[in-house]
């Protein structure tokens, strides 16, 4: 019988194919643990470039891997503050872990990762979006990745092999070094960003006024729900780690829209219910009215839009807590909410000043 040669049979061509593939899929595992450029396994090291611009990726592994003995926690409104700022002011090693329209679940998110790290606490600054407060206790703003926040190191392989991860994040910051980022900078501030008066109005558009009005008594009680279920416990379980809560600044703009949808009073009676909350049920918590500041919220050439400030505004309310101003206590946080209430509807019954924002 006769043998005819075919050159590599199939089944080793296969074998080869699988041992190829297989050597590649190793390869491309073992990059991304030795870079981790998510920071899931370690902090980051001084031999990789690093693309930090993803909160819901970097910030669990931050939390868990890095030093630092502070917290700044938030939404967008505290993406633009510096790290050296806490530095300066507070005498602290701060870690900005900020999720873009944070609800209170967001917020223990953070924590809890936090906690994983082992550091001890000294301060936890925490931006109040009190609009968002009165969401389900366990509603988030956007899904996380789950492989990157619990410890099931199974599904890890959504992070070994993961295309972007690759691309993005270890390959491109690699071959060109500009695109790097010092995580001790992270989100340090806003890139390309537009600010002044001309701007923001450019893009606002004065709503019409409604005479329904939210149901403030339904509002409070979904807030405390929410705020006792993802605060209170963290609260009570770092008894000696201060907790500073602020109302950013948002601009009068803001306010006057809610004011004319009918949600103004019902924001300010959540205001009410969870400042009496922080202050009378712990003994380590502060509060700031740092929207009072009359000053900041009508100069709207700090802002990019209604509710974002610029840099120098940031620095200014971190300085405004370290000097103490606008902070309340048990005696004068009504006194706070009423006297923005007249700030408020000042600005928004002046012919003048409504006037001069329609286009």
């Amino acid at each position: 019988m006769i043998k005819h040669k075919t050159g590599i049979s199939i089944k080793h061509f296969l074998l080869l194919l699988f041992s190829l593939t297989l050597a590649g899929l190793l390869c491309c595992a073992l990059l991304v643990f030795l870079v981790d450029p998510f920071f899931h396994y370690r902090g980051p090291s001084d031999r990789f470039s690093y693309v930090v611009n993803d909160q819901l990726t970097q910030n669990p592994g931050l939390a868990r891997n890095t030093d630092y003995d502070s917290l700044s926690l938030g939404s967008s409104v505290t993406l633009d503050y510096d790290k050296n700022w806490f530095d300066e002011l507070f005498s602290l090693n701060t870690l900005k872990l900020p999720y873009n329209g944070a609800y209170p679940k967001d917020i223990r998110t953070a924590m809890e990762q936090a906690d994983k790290s082992g550091n001890e606490l000294k301060t936890v600054f925490i931006a109040i979006d009190i609009m968002a407060y009165s969401a389900d206790p366990d509603e988030i703003k956007y899904p996380y990745p789950e492989y990157l926040y619990d410890d099931n190191p199974v599904n890890d392989v959504n992070y070994w092999f993961n295309k972007d991860v690759l691309l993005d994040y270890i390959i491109k910051p690699a071959l060109n070094k500009s695109l790097a980022t010092n995580p001790n900078e992270y989100f340090s501030n806003y890139m390309n960003m537009v600010y002044g008066k001309d701007h923001v109005l450019a893009g606002y558009t004065l709503p019409e006024i409604t005479e329904e009005q939210a149901d403030s008594a339904e509002a409070v009680e979904r807030m405390l729900l929410s705020v006792r279920k993802n605060f209170e416990p963290f609260i009570k379980a770092h008894p000696d780690t201060k907790f500073v809560f602020y109302y950013p600044p948002r601009s009068i703009l803001f306010w006057i829209d809610t004011l004319r949808n009918g949600t103004f009073d019902a924001y300010m009676e959540e205001e009410l219910a969870f400042t009496e909350f922080l202050l009378t049920e712990f003994d380590n918590t502060e509060v700031y009215f740092l929207q009072n500041d009359e000053e900041i919220i009508t100069d709207l050439d700090r802002y990019t839009d209604t509710v974002h400030f610029d840099r120098n505004t940031s620095f200014k309310v971190l300085k405004e807590i370290k000097d103490g101003k606008f902070k309340a206590s048990a005696d004068n946080y009504r006194q706070f909410v009423e006297d923005f209430r007249k700030i408020v509807n000042k600005f928004a019954k002046d012919p003048v000043f409504i006037k001069s924002l329609s286009k």
